[in-house]
């Protein structure tokens, strides 16, 4: 029986007989089954049968042909060959996959021929190994194809990609990266970090070093500087590179520039938690201010006062100045406000001509007082605003935590209620919060005194 016409009728049990031989070689991945497996190995049978059969060398015939992404058709090996670059088959392991197929094949046709074709087994042998040659070309084809592609991609990309090896060593490095440092890939290879930025090799060696100990990514930001001196913000990840044998061999870096985008996150929040006339923190952030605050109140059990301040007579200025003029005051005041506090302490602008103050650790409420004194001074002079001058003052309400409210909502509005008793006094002057009936009471004109019923 032609050895040809053998593998034509025994397909299933030398496709049974090979999976005894190679089940243990393969290094792909799970997700490339038996069942592709096994038809690949039909698929080579089928390709050799027909080789056997034919006249010429086997090298000049190409059976079972599928198209090629070049649109040229390609033997059954060189499918092989490209399927399991696609699955990350290792040369190897291709080799083991033929020997098993031939051992199957030699076996099988032993047991059941008494005589045996020399001229068959030598041209199976040979078409064992063509395949085998034509398998392992198209594996490399695709596997440089690859590489060059890779590498062409991150040579060209915007982002900064770099390997170390082990002992923090650059392995690669794109030509981003190497233009950050104005030098060629070639010569930061073998080379670290510090060799080009002294200042970024303490935090890049912490985070290897947390990747090979860990065998985890890790990500951050950091600040660099540049060969022309200016500052970057880049964000990066580092992840490791493990060998066959699940051992890290390398770390692989990547990097961007995130300046812009960090200065437009500023912008963003800058226009959402400050006032945009004045630039002093708006409602949303002096919220968010006071409540940080409160909570560090509680912990250190120290003095925190809330001054709410409206301008008096602002309507009557505004309309006299026009509108550029009244935010031209508006702004005046913002300054003499935050002259008057610490940088520890905040002034907002509330909305309008309304402000408030968080004095933080005020220490006892005679500072408490002398910020206020102080804020009502300052209001009270003359306001210079273009070639006119007017003169505004101030209305302030207090509350204090916890007397007045352990909430920032509470201290805002007892501070409120305190500010329209001082208002309703007359003006240009404070007022602490009467707790009686949630209703603000005003007390003397006299500022030395101001406070007294609830302060003392």
């Amino acid at each position: 029986m032609r050895l040809s016409t053998f593998i034509r009728n025994n397909e299933e049990a030398i496709l049974q007989q090979w999976e005894g031989f190679a089940q243990s070689i393969h290094s792909a991945p799970d997700a490339m089954n038996k069942s592709a497996l096994r038809d690949h190995a039909k698929l080579m049978l089928k390709s050799i049968a027909e080789d056997i059969e034919t006249s010429g060398p086997p090298q000049e015939t190409r059976k079972s042909r599928q198209l090629s992404a070049r649109g040229r058709e390609r033997t059954a090996a060189e499918a092989h060959g490209s399927d399991r670059m696609e699955w990350e088959f290792s040369v190897a392991d291709m080799a083991s996959e033929f020997r098993a197929l031939r051992a199957s094949v030699i076996r099988l046709w032993s047991e059941a021929s008494e005589e045996t074709n020399s001229r068959d087994m030598i041209r199976f042998n040979e078409a064992i190994d063509q395949a085998l040659s034509e398998s392992i070309e198209s594996y490399v084809r695709e596997n440089e194809q690859r590489q060059r592609l890779l590498n062409a991609m991150l040579a060209n990309s915007s982002d900064h990609s770099f390997i170390f090896d082990r002992n923090g060593r650059f392995l690669f490095v794109n030509r981003t990266m190497a233009d950050v440092y104005q030098k060629h890939p070639s010569e930061m290879i073998g080379k670290r970090v510090e060799d080009f930025d002294v200042s970024l090799a303490a935090q890049v060696h912490r985070q290897t070093r947390h990747v090979i100990e860990a065998g985890e990514e890790c990500r951050g930001e950091a600040s660099v500087r540049s060969a022309s001196g200016n500052e970057h913000v880049i964000e990066y990840r580092f992840t490791p590179i493990l060998d066959d044998e699940g051992n890290l061999e390398a770390v692989a870096g990547n990097s961007r520039d995130i300046t812009d985008r960090k200065a437009w996150e500023r912008t963003l929040w800058q226009h959402a938690n400050h006032d945009h006339l004045t630039g002093i923190p708006n409602r949303r952030l002096f919220i968010d201010r006071l409540n940080q605050d409160i909570k560090h109140a509680k912990r250190s059990r120290g003095l925190l006062a809330v001054l709410y301040i409206d301008l008096d007579k602002f309507k009557q200025a505004n309309d006299y100045l026009g509108h550029d003029g009244g935010d031209a005051l508006l702004k005046e005041a913002a300054r003499r406000i935050a002259l008057c506090i610490r940088e520890t302490d905040t002034v907002a602008r509330l909305g309008g001509d309304e402000f408030a103050v968080i004095l933080m650790d005020a220490g006892d409420r005679n500072h408490v007082e002398g910020v206020a004194r102080a804020i009502l001074t300052r209001l009270a002079r003359p306001f210079s605003i273009g070639d006119e001058t007017v003169s505004v003052s101030g209305s302030i309400g207090i509350a204090l935590h916890p007397e007045h409210g352990v909430l920032a909502a509470e201290l805002v509005s007892h501070a409120d209620q305190a500010m329209y008793a001082a208002k309703s006094g007359g003006g240009d002057r404070f007022s602490g919060y009467s707790p009686e009936d949630s209703q603000p009471r005003p007390v003397r004109d006299d500022r030395s005194t101001v406070i007294r019923h609830d302060m003392h």
